[in-house]
């Protein structure tokens, strides 16, 4: 590796000039002043580097810090034998800016195996710590143990639609005011956002062809090197077919007990603990979530995505009233940290948040499907009913 100082004088100079698409993310005064490691974490490719680099931006026009304190470093660019020490991280920034406080924003932290004590020290430093990781290596829940609950966890997701449009060139505002021609664009942008999911990578590419190679990579990327490189090659016995099932089944209820029992009839040698192990990773790893039963815990669970793009390598059908739910869920996992969904004497109610409020999803509404939608919301006392249509 060039010389440390350079590496970390190039870099601000590179943050001066970056260009980005903005994320919706907000990132008050408050948050730069808690006396934690600020952790960010989400699935893979959906972000996170970018969005330390507009955090950093967005701090520095705040005058909360300036680009010469920034200590800026990509480990996955760097070889084993290059990783720093937190004395040489300090070392090679004050011999460019003596006298100066450092702030690091660290990428990929996790390839360095002494990750946690270079971050302890620098912490126990008082300095500004910021990182980003990859799940191949090390589970959020694992992280935060590692660093003796002195991290501060922020979750990114994927594009939302307004975030969509953006990246494909449209600004568009809730509360705006639009010509028939305009809605006509917005309309078929969110066709496009139910299509190509919330990768931003595949915003950009708008090619279907060109999409389906970079999804199929992602999950190949999950496959065998996160999970086979944590729990080890056995493991894809059973857990590519788990996940074909999931990406089929995308908001619809699972039964982890029938996954079972497809692997038995295929003469897999899986216990059934291992279905419900592989199901465990799966969820560590971001790839897919589950929402219970608010009422009876114990009933069938529904999951859920990261990403909608997924149902394109197994099925050529669009599926829209699919992808609709699996687009509102991602949008309300933004306001609420858990949902659930409610089932009553066959009154399905698709989402229910932590205020209690009902929401149902339906893609179209007519005739045919008007009581199963609306008499659930109807029959439910005291709450905030919501029908996204």
């Amino acid at each position: 590796m060039k010389n440390l100082a350079q590496t970390i004088k190039e870099n601000q100079e590179n943050l001066r000039n970056k260009q980005l698409f903005k994320r919706d993310y907000s990132f008050p005064k408050e948050l730069f002043l808690i006396e934690k490691i600020h952790t960010l974490v989400g699935a893979r490719r959906v972000g996170k580097t970018s969005v330390m680099i507009q955090r950093i931006q967005t701090f520095e026009k705040e005058w909360l810090l300036a680009y010469e304190d920034i200590v800026f470093l990509d480990y996955a660019t760097l070889q084993p034998s290059e990783y720093p020490s937190s004395e040489q991280l300090l070392e090679a920034f004050h011999s460019i800016h003596p006298g100066r406080t450092p702030r690091f924003f660290l990428d990929e932290i996790q390839s360095d195996h002494d990750f946690k004590y270079t971050l302890l020290k620098l912490y126990n430093q008082w300095y500004k710590i910021f990182v980003t990781w990859s799940n191949s290596k090390l589970l959020s829940h694992e992280l935060a143990t590692e660093l003796r609950g002195r991290s501060y966890e922020f979750h990114i997701q994927g594009l939302s639609f307004v975030e969509y449009c953006r990246f494909r060139g449209k600004e568009i505002h809730w509360d705006g005011v639009y010509t028939a021609t305009e809605r006509g664009t917005i309309l078929h942008l969110m066709q496009e956002y139910l299509s190509y999911g919330t990768y931003p990578e595949l915003a950009l590419s708008n090619n279907k062809t060109i999409a389906t190679s970079l999804i199929d990579g992602y999950l190949n990327t999950l496959l065998y090197r996160d999970i086979q490189e944590r729990y080890g090659k056995n493991i894809t016995n059973g857990i590519e077919y788990l996940i074909k099932q999931l990406v089929i089944s995308n908001t619809k209820y699972t039964s982890l007990h029938k996954v079972y029992q497809d692997l038995k009839s295929q003469w897999k040698k899986i216990s059934k603990d291992s279905v419900y192990n592989f199901m465990d990773i799966l969820q560590q790893v971001f790839f897919v979530s589950e929402v219970a039963d608010r009422y009876k815990p114990k009933a069938q669970k529904k999951y859920f995505l990261n990403d909608r793009w997924y149902m394109q390598l197994f099925s050529n059908k669009e599926n829209f009233w699919q992808k609709w739910e699996h687009c509102i869920y991602l949008h309300l996992l933004r306001n609420w940290e858990t949902l659930s969904y409610s089932n009553s004497d066959g009154r399905e109610i698709d989402f229910v948040t932590n205020n209690d409020d009902r929401i149902q999803v339906c893609y179209q509404l007519h005739k045919e499907n008007y009581a199963r939608e609306i008499e659930p919301l109807v029959a439910s006392k005291n709450t905030t009913k919501i029908l996204y249509l």
